[in-house]
C-alpha cells in the first residue's frame, strides 16, 4: 500500500468515526445495539480494511447521470443508506475500494480521490471487485 493509499484509508476510518450515522442507517436494523457498536469500532480501525485499486472511475461507478454518490460530513443517508450528495465523475482522479476484513461482513466503501487531491467517501458497496 502506498503512502497515498494509507492516507485514503486513514481518511475513511476517521470519516466513519465522525459520522456513525452512516453505519447506523446501513446496519442498525439488522442486529443489536451491541453488534452495531462492535461494527462501528471495527470500521474505525485501519487494520479492519483491505483495499482494491486504485483505478480510474468509469460509468459503472455513477450514481446518476455523470455523478458519483458521496457522503457529506454530518449528513444522515437516506433509508437505503445511499449518499445524499454527488460529485461529477470527471472530477474524480482515482477510486479505491475498501472492504471490511471480517469474512462475514459485506461492508465496503468506494473512496474517491478528486483531481484536487481531496478525498471523499463514496457509496457503501457490498461487492468485492474481481482480480
Amino acid at each position: 500500500m502506498t503512502l497515498r493509499d494509507q492516507a485514503a484509508l486513514e481518511y475513511l476510518t476517521e470519516f466513519l468515526k465522525r459520522n456513525p450515522q452512516i453505519l447506523e442507517m446501513a446496519y442498525g436494523e439488522y442486529g443489536s445495539d451491541e453488534e452495531l457498536a462492535e461494527l462501528q469500532r471495527a470500521a474505525e480501525q485501519p487494520a479492519s480494511w483491505e483495499m482494491w485499486g486504485p483505478r480510474k472511475p468509469m460509468s459503472d461507478d455513477e450514481f446518476r447521470r455523470g455523478q458519483i454518490g458521496v457522503y457529506d460530513e454530518g449528513v444522515t443517508p437516506n433509508q437505503y443508506a445511499e449518499p445524499t450528495n454527488t460529485v461529477p465523475r470527471k472530477t474524480v482522479a482515482l477510486m479505491r475500494y475498501f472492504k471490511h476484513t471480517d469474512p462475514e461482513s459485506d461492508m465496503g466503501f468506494n473512496l474517491l480521490e478528486l483531481k484536487t487531491g481531496e478525498f471523499r467517501v463514496g457509496m457503501l458497496a457490498d461487492n468485492w471487485p474481481e482480480d
